[in-house]
């Protein structure tokens, strides 16, 4: 039955080949910005779920109380809290700490190899970790052992892309590269390892990663005076044993901050709270901008669905009001089926059955416009989502029964109003659409304009709204400033005389050096107090 259905409706799609033609495109439109933007949710929704220990992953943070009263959120910590929470609480299997370069943008690479003389590379994304970092993250090495790669401090893991760029397609491990600037203040580090990318896949999105001793941040930690108050700047990670309560362990950290950091928290005047967030809800429900990188929030991921349903819907209506209007072409045929003793239901499954068949049209040509618009889709969405993501099983099995629903959804109507026909009015030629008919067609055009005109409208205040910002006065002339950042020791040493040159050409009107520039982060919760003689 389901093939005679299937066969009578791919009859009827080459014979009206303008209408499928019609219906096709339309369908495979909305079927292909439905698609691109569930692949970019199903992006957003898989962060971090491929780490082994996911469930036991938590990220320490805190939450500072200013005497006025004013809270603020801080994902990060002081860097003593690493070894007290270890020693404190038996349910910690391990931590680890992890600190952004927030001094420089990117670091200067140096490789030599045989042959080759000497070549430099910019590298950006570059993480300090603690050597546990790969004990309680997941990462697929390609090159080396997770296990003891951050062992040695003067060891370097690279992402497959950057090992790549560094040493071309040979291997990596055990080479030699020189890191410049904050990182690795010029000194060699060999490659330890190398891993797969996961980018748009890890909250921590990284091109390498070297130890916490070392560079700018290694010196700090050498300092005698650190304390449990000042100095937020590390990630700190907790794997905790398996089945740990996260309520219960909450519970107790008031008494760590009594133990540890009450004394210099009462000095500094303020008072803080620790509280645990799952790693696999950092990235939807953090509620903080950023953590290592920019999160999101479901509520935008709910307006990017929403967008994906109405686009489709669109499509479906356009599709039933089609095959509606043509209903008087259609009625001949169905009186004559009824006559030979063709029953509703039937009726019904093979208007279903036309339906389903120029919808699963549409699914391949919308597969093919999705391969073709994926590159553009993700430099306006600022995303690296790859065409290897179309060939998963789940995400062919959505788009299948994506494909389903919106073929049960477009011909639902069409094969319950067409199924009703009173055979013996079409066979005298007294068939004419009913009122009520005509009324809802009426009501979905209708519908299918608000829609549109909404989808419109929304997109010109948001247009108008980036616009805005994009315009407003900066306090400077942005055109007539140009940044030169100083990456070595030797070039800061130099500043005073290129300043000086600087200034004897007429075309610079004033130059001036600063440890920050406005549109970069200058993190700072150093603490000075003033103490008056009475």
């Amino acid at each position: 039955m389901i093939k005679n259905y299937l066969k009578i409706a791919w009859r009827n799609v080459l014979k009206s080949k303008l209408f499928s033609a019609i219906n096709v495109f339309g369908l495979s439109v909305g079927m292909t910005c439905c698609m691109l933007l569930l692949l970019y949710i199903q992006s957003e929704i898989s962060f971090d779920k491929q780490h082994e220990h996911i469930d036991d992953l938590y990220l320490l943070r805190s939450e500072n109380v200013q005497s006025s009263g004013e809270k603020m959120d801080n994902p990060r910590g002081p860097a003593p809290y690493a070894e007290a929470m270890k020693m404190e609480f038996s349910e910690v299997v391990q931590v680890t700490r992890l600190w952004q370069n927030f001094l420089e943008d990117k670091s200067l690479f140096t490789v030599n190899q045989p042959g080759q003389g000497e070549k430099s590379f910019y590298e950006t994304k570059g993480i300090h970790a603690d050597s546990t970092f790969f004990d309680v993250f997941t990462y697929e090495f390609v090159e080396g052992d997770p296990h003891t790669s951050l062992k040695d401090a003067h060891s370097v893991v690279l992402s497959e892309a950057a090992a790549h760029r560094l040493f071309g397609s040979g291997p990596a491990l055990n080479k030699t590269v020189k890191i410049g600037g904050k990182s690795g203040n010029n000194e060699n580090f060999k490659v330890t390892g190398v891993f797969k990318s996961q980018e748009g896949k890890s909250h921590i999105d990284a091109n390498y990663f070297v130890s916490l001793q070392v560079g700018w941040v290694g010196d700090y930690l050498r300092q005698p005076d650190l304390n449990f108050t000042s100095n937020n700047m590390f990630y700190h990670y907790l794997r905790l044993k398996p089945g740990t309560s996260e309520e219960k362990f909450s519970q107790k950290l008031p008494s760590f901050i009594e133990k540890y950091a009450r004394k210099d928290l009462k000095i500094a005047g303020f008072d803080k709270k620790l509280a645990l967030l799952p790693v696999k809800d950092i990235h939807l429900f953090s509620r903080i901008d950023k953590i290592v990188t920019s999160t999101t929030s479901t509520t935008y991921l709910y307006v990017l669905a929403s967008i994906a349903i109405f686009t489709l819907l669109i499509a479906c209506i356009n599709f039933m009001n089609l095959a509606t209007a043509r209903s008087a072409k259609r009625a001949a045929e169905v009186g004559m089926r009824k006559v030979m003793g063709a029953g509703k239901s039937g009726l019904i499954g093979q208007f279903l059955g036309e339906s389903l068949v120029l919808t699963f049209l549409a699914l391949i040509v919308a597969a093919v416009f999705v391969v073709l618009f994926l590159p553009i889709f993700n430099q306006l969405a600022d995303k690296a989502l790859s065409l290897s993501e179309l060939f998963k099983p789940e995400i062919i099995a959505s788009f299948v029964v994506l494909a389903f629903i919106t073929g049960l959804l477009a011909g639902s109507y069409p094969a319950f109003y067409l199924s009703v026909f009173n055979p013996l009015d079409v066979i005298k030629g007294k068939f004419v659409n009913s009122v009520s008919a005509t009324a809802l067609r009426r009501g979905l055009v209708v519908f299918q304009f608000v829609i549109s005109i909404g989808l419109v409208v929304a997109t010109m205040v948001i247009q108008g709204q980036i616009k805005f910002m994009q315009e407003q006065p900066l306090g400077f002339t942005k055109e007539q400033q140009i940044v030169i950042p100083f990456r070595s020791e030797e070039s800061r040493k130099a500043y005073t005389a290129l300043r000086n040159e600087m200034l004897e050409n007429n075309q610079i009107t004033a130059a001036s050096g600063t440890a920050y520039y406005p549109g970069i982060l200058n993190p700072s919760d150093m603490f000075f107090f003033c103490l008056d003689k009475v």
